[in-house]
């Protein structure tokens, strides 16, 4: 993946100045339309996903989260080619912006459907789709793509082959590539980067100011 500054958000910079240039004495509780305590997770576990690659063999069909970005809690076959996708959050409660990322090829050219659900949400974000191995996404259209009114659950429709189709809830920025960019931002003379904290995994928490 080929990192490009101008790839991210002006409204990303934006917010970030802001909060650096900003003050509060209230605590920030959540949005209205976000379950009660979700801000609040330090003493709640992360629920892991387990990494692996499930092939349903008498449809020829693979479908991996071997990799960085991924969340594919789990894989169901629901009848000939019609596969069920379960999505759960790592913490609980959390707003509703599921968010999940995997890989999907066939040994033989084959079209499938596949359908995502949630635990504790529902189908959010278009699936953007990568046949380059993540360096450029297009949106799914209404011909491929469409959200079930009743169940909320995503359906979408691949033509596959032994190329791997990544899908995802969104474009794949990791945090390898967020760390690059930051790096690379905070050169700029304007700029300084500071680590404020950690995540629940250890993770350094940068903020550039």
């Amino acid at each position: 993946m080929h990192l490009n500054i101008n790839q991210f958000p002006s409204w990303l910079i934006i917010i970030t100045l802001l909060f650096s240039a900003c003050k509060t004495t209230e605590e920030f509780s959540g949005y209205s339309y976000d379950p009660e305590g979700v801000t609040d997770t330090i003493d709640r576990e992360i629920k892991e996903q387990h990494k692996r690659t499930i092939g349903f063999m008498i449809d020829g069909v693979w479908i991996t989260n071997e990799f960085p970005g991924a969340r594919a809690n789990d894989v169901y076959r629901i009848n000939k080619n019609h596969f069920k996708i379960r999505i759960d959050p790592e913490i609980s409660p959390i707003n509703n912006s599921p968010w999940y990322g995997f890989r999907i090829w066939a040994d033989n050219s084959v079209s499938v459907k596949v359908e995502l659900e949630y635990a504790n949400g529902r189908q959010r974000y278009t699936p953007v789709l990568s046949t380059d191995q993540g360096e450029t996404w297009v949106k799914a259209d209404s011909a491929i793509y469409r959200v079930d009114p009743e169940t909320r659950n995503g359906f979408i429709n691949l033509e596959l082959s032994s190329d791997p189709v990544w899908v995802s809830a969104q474009e794949v920025y990791t945090t390898h590539e967020f760390r690059l960019w930051t790096q690379e931002f905070s050169l700029k003379p304007f700029v300084q980067q500071s680590v404020i904290g950690s995540s629940h995994q250890g993770r350094p928490v940068s903020m550039l100011k």
